[in-house]
């Protein structure tokens, strides 16, 4: 028993001492594996896992951490305590402990650990370089992003780090950022998500950005960005999503090959409009101008299910045939550019494709019939192109998910195409501004989920089908500016409709002087007859918009219109409707468009009309109504144009329409209103078109306070008994364009400024008094009106000369084809109708003043010679200066006029040859008599045979030529300072012995001869005996720009 005790002893020694090694040995592992592994979520748990109890020596317990949360959260302040940590674990490891690890492991370890520090210091510095760049956010939220945090940053606002601390996403969207775009950010080497869309960013695209070799996502769209995209992206290998679009129109290089490397890329946007998933639609603000052809690499990107083109108006060339290798496409657009060529067939094969969009380019030829085979189409668009031919060259498609197909603005013919049928969902179809033909069909009342169905301006003919009854669920029908005829009945159950066009009325028609003027003749019209009945109306009560004007539309308005409490617009205008305005009308509170002109309606002007307090446009013009312009009119306080020419209206102008602040047009011409222009209207500010001609309105036109109308550009009151002086106030009208006071009874001395160094009518483009009692000089501002194209003082009484310095007159001055001439008619264009003097007639003219430049001084009491800068105004096309008392030659630089198609100088003293450089001229009308001009008529380029005899005659005694069947003596010369040609006025002339015997005889036969056929021929004793009424006929547009009556 001895013996055993001291081997007990010796065993319960060593399992001591083994224990004892073995604790030390665990403690020594746990601190190098804590030191040399990288730290996992699993570690850190497990600090986190322990209990106060177990750290109360914070010598080896670290501060915990967890990073089980998601990288996503902005809140997650444990991932910022990752670098103390460890730094912490460094610091903390006993150097007992470091003993027993080899040399090698410690040089590992130290340089894992320095690395960690160092890559998070640099990823705060680059951070700090973005935001040093960054002027402004929205709502503080980047504050917290300051240096005095950097150990901190992976806590910033929208920033998300990995557990190593690398920064991987920023996301930064709709902050309203000002500033620019850091190369830094190229230093954030493990970012992944890159999103800095709808800020105000400017500046180029850092090409940086390029060495991001772990991005994923680059989100830039909805900025300022300029210049041009980095070809250096093409190294994001890993990059799946790229938006660049809306940055604006300076953002406007090329799309460089190299983005055709980005092979794993799924999501790329050029364009303005995003509408990925088709639910959630974002439209960016401004397009690119991105420009050149599209890459044929970008078909490398096989994984494409988003590539849009969208509104950058300047890229070109073709579409490449690669881009059909494209097979997971689902959105494709190419939309609003100048590509051109056809649509490649290889496009057939993007069998996953829902949207197809080639809209607004000039892509030609026709569609391939390959399109016909993509059975997962919900929208096609082909619009606004010019493709021809059959629309698709077979009769059935795949296209049984079709929602939306636009062919509209192309060049399609035939008749309406059978494979529409094939698209049994289909609810948006727009054929409009082709050339189909035929009959619509009645297969058409199958489609019975269509809501859209726009025909406008092709060339369909016959009636609405009666199938038409079945197509309840149409919201919009447009079928403007065809050739259908009928009645309107086959439309009795479109009880869903908003949106019905069966006239002449579109926002895309090309508007023409002649549509101005309420004429159309130059446009596919519908002929629609039969009358608009209670019944029918009633069935339409969701109607919001009603064009059915320019057809054959009979009888009364009906009353029940007054019930579509939805209405906004109402165009009826242009058809034969009669009877009274229904008072019922007034009863339309959302109605902001009234068009009733050019009908046969009769009665007065309804006062219930003044209750649409929406109202901004009424136009009842060119009607037979009769009474007064209801006062109560004043009361529409919305209204903008008011249109009640050419009526029977009479009475004064209601003082009460001095009320409408908004009204931009008032247009009165054409009635028998009579009083006095109300001093009241120079209250209405907005007012910029003021036709009060051919009334019976008296009294004077100083009343109006002409300085309170600031935006006024035209105002004419001709043909009325208006007395008095010249309204010197209509010179504060600094927008004014046209002032026509003609045919009045005004009289006095044209004002001058009071400073003459100031034009307040910088703008004006037509002034004519003529036909007034206005004397005196001719003011100096006159010869000074730069924008000036028509001068009309004829028929007064001015003295004086006219001014040798002509270079104020700046527009006239110019050649007609420096000036900014186009024969479209476009917003905002002045329209007007002046009257032009060619001898003893009078031409009405309308015009467009980008064309007309007219000088008309005649019948007035000028004196002086005509001053030789008047070859200065080049754009000039008539001159009228007859019956004045000019004297002097000719000037020869007359013929420099190269424009001049009308010249009249006749009854003055001018004196002397005429020019040969006169030649030169093509006028259309020449007037040189009652002058004292002597020698031969030019010969050169065969003037002297181009006009008549009444050019050069009576007066000019001593003129000679051919057409005068005067030979000219050989050697003849012709002095004007000679007196015998100051006996050629227009007296002198009729009083001549020999005028006077020839003139006897040649009355005698004419009287004997007119009276013999009169008695003789019965036709002409009925047309001189029973008249007829009087015809305008039109000769064919000469200038583009007017019809001359003859």
């Amino acid at each position: 028993m001895a013996q055993i005790q001291p081997i007990l002893l010796l065993a319960c020694f060593l399992v001591w001492s083994t224990a004892s090694d073995s604790m030390h040995g665990t403690s020594s592992l746990k601190t190098s594996r804590v030191f040399l592994n990288p730290l996992t979520e699993t570690d850190l748990e497990s600090d986190v896992d322990l209990s106060p109890a177990e750290c109360n020596d914070r010598s080896l317990c670290s501060e915990p951490v967890n990073v089980s949360q998601s990288k996503e959260s902005h809140s997650d302040s444990s991932q910022s305590r990752i670098p103390e940590l460890l730094a912490s674990r460094m610091e903390l490891i006993p150097e007992t402990s470091l003993s027993d690890l080899d040399t090698d492991s410690e040089l590992y370890d130290t340089s894992r650990a320095r690395s960690l520090l160092q890559a998070s210091s640099g990823e705060a510095d680059a951070l700090l370089d973005f935001i040093d760049g960054i002027q402004n956010y929205a709502d503080d939220a980047l504050d917290n992003w300051t240096s005095s945090g950097r150990s901190d940053y992976c806590s910033w606002a929208r920033v998300t780090c990995d557990d190593e601390m690398h920064v991987t996403s920023l996301k930064l969207s709709s902050l309203h950022m000002n500033g620019t775009l850091s190369p830094s950010l190229s230093k954030l080497t493990y970012l992944k998500e890159l999103h800095l869309d709808q800020n105000n960013l400017t500046g180029e695209i850092p090409p940086e950005l390029g060495q991001l070799s772990s991005l994923r996502v680059l989100n830039l769209e909805d900025n300022l960005l300029f210049g041009r995209i980095p070809r250096e992206l093409g190294n994001l290998s890993s990059l799946q999503y790229l938006n660049l679009g809306s940055e604006g129109y300076w953002f406007n290089g090329t799309i460089p090959e190299e983005l055709g490397q980005l092979t794993d890329l799924e999501f790329l946007n050029f364009g303005s409009l995003n509408n990925f998933g088709m639910e959630d639609i974002y439209h960016g603000y401004d397009p690119n101008t991105l420009r050149g052809p599209i890459p044929r690499s970008l078909a490398n990107c096989t994984k494409l299910r988003y590539l849009d083109f969208y509104g950058n108006s300047y890229l070109t060339g073709s579409i490449p045939e690669d881009y059909g290798r494209l097979s997971n496409l689902e959105y494709l657009s190419f939309e609003q550019n100048l590509f051109t060529g056809p649509v490649p067939r290889q496009l057939g094969n993007l069998s996953k494709v829902f949207f197809l969009h080639f809209g607004n380019n000039a892509l030609g030829g026709r569609l391939p019939v390959e399109l016909a085979n993509i059975s997962t189409l919900v929208l096609l668009n082909v619009g606004t192109n010019v493709f021809s031919g059959n629309l698709l060259d077979v009769k059935s498609t795949s296209w049984s998910k079709l929602e939306q197909f636009y062919i509209d603005g192309n060049n399609f013919e035939g008749e309406f195409p059978e494979l529409v049928f094939s698209s049994t969902n289909l609810v948006f179809f727009y054929m409009n501004g082709n050339n189909f033909t035929g009959k619509l069909p009645a297969k058409l009342g199958t489609m019975k989920k269509l809501r859209s169905f726009v025909i406008r301006n092709n060339l369909f003919h016959g009636e609405i089908p009666e199938t038409f009854t079945n197509m309840s669920s149409l919201i919009r029908l447009d079928v403007a500016n065809n050739q259908l005829t009928g009645t309107l009945d086959p439309l009795r159950n479109l009880t869903r409709v908003q949106y019905l066009n069966l006239g002449s009325s579109s926002d895309s028609k090309e508007i023409t002087w002649e549509s101005l003027r309420g004429r159309a003749t130059d446009l596919v019209q519908n002929s629609f007859t039969g009358s608009l009945t209670d019944e029918l109306v009633s069935q339409w009560s969701k109607l919001e918009f009603l064009y059915l004007d320019t057809n054959s539309l009979t009888g009364p308005l009906p009353a029940a219109l007054g019930n579509l409490t939805s209405l906004k617009h109402l165009l009826l205008n242009s058809n034969k409707f009669t009877g009274t305005i229904p008072d019922e009308l007034g009863k339309l509170q959302n109605l902001t468009l009234l068009w009733l002109q050019d009908n046969k309606l009769t009665g007065s002007v309804p006062a219930a009309l003044a209750h649409l307090q929406t109202v901004t446009e009424i136009n009842i013009a060119n009607n037979t109504l009769t009474g007064s312009i209801p006062a109560e009119f004043g009361n529409l306080t919305e209204i903008r144009y008011l249109r009640l020419q050419r009526n029977n209206l009479s009475g004064e102008i209601p003082a009460s329409l001095g009320r409408l602040q908004n009204l931009v047009y008032l247009i009165l011409y054409n009635n028998t209103l009579n009083g006095s222009i109300p001093e009241s209207l120079s209250n209405c500010s907005a007012l910029e078109n003021v036709r009060l001609s051919y009334n019976s309105l008296s009294g004077t036109l100083t009343q109006l306070d002409f300085a309170q109308l600031t935006s006024l550009q035209s105002f004419s009151a001709n043909v009325n008994f208006l007395t008095g002086d010249f309204p010197a106030t209509v010179w504060r009208c600094e927008q004014l364009e046209l002032l026509d006071l003609s045919r009045n009874h005004l009289s006095g001395v044209i004002p001058s400024f009071d400073n003459p160094n100031k034009s307040y009518t910088s703008s004006l483009r037509v002034l004519s008094l003529a036909s007034n009692n206005f004397s005196g000089l001719i003011p100096p501002w006159v010869w000074k009106l730069a924008a000036l194209q028509v001068l009309d003082l004829s028929e007064n009484a001015f003295t004086g000369s006219l001014p040798d310095d002509l270079t104020g007159l700046e527009t006239y001055r110019l050649p007609l084809y420096e000036q900014e001439i186009d024969a479209q008619i476009s917003k905002g264009i002045l329209y007007e109708q002046i009257s032009l003097r060619k001898g003893d007639a009078v031409y009405e003219y309308a015009y467009v003043l980008e064309v007309f430049t007219a000088l008309d001084l005649s019948s007035n009491q000028l004196t002086g010679k005509l001053p030789s800068l008047l070859s200065t105004l080049q754009s000039l096309r008539y001159i009228n200066l007859a019956s004045n008392r000019f004297d002097g030659p000719i000037p020869g630089t007359l013929g420099k006029i190269r424009n001049l198609v009308s010249l009249d100088i006749s009854n003055n003293l001018i004196s002397g040859p005429i020019p040969v450089s006169m030649s030169m001229l093509n006028l259309d009308y020449l007037n040189l008599s009652l002058n004292q001009l002597c020698g031969p008529i030019p010969t050169s380029d065969a003037f002297d045979t181009r006009y008549m005899t009444t050019s050069f005659l009576p007066g000019n005694a001593k003129l000679c030529g051919i057409v005068l069947n005067r030979s000219c003596p050989r050697g003849s010369t012709c002095d004007p300072d000679l007196p015998s040609d100051t006996g050629d006025s227009i007296s002198d002339f009729l009083f001549d012995e020999e005028f006077v015997k020839a003139f006897g005889i040649g009355l005698a036969i004419g009287l004997v001869t007119v009276f013999a056929a009169i008695t003789i021929i019965p036709f002409l004793r009925k047309m001189i005996f029973v008249p007829t009424p009087g015809t305008m006929t039109y000769a064919p547009i000469r200038y583009g720009a007017y019809r001359e009556p003859k």
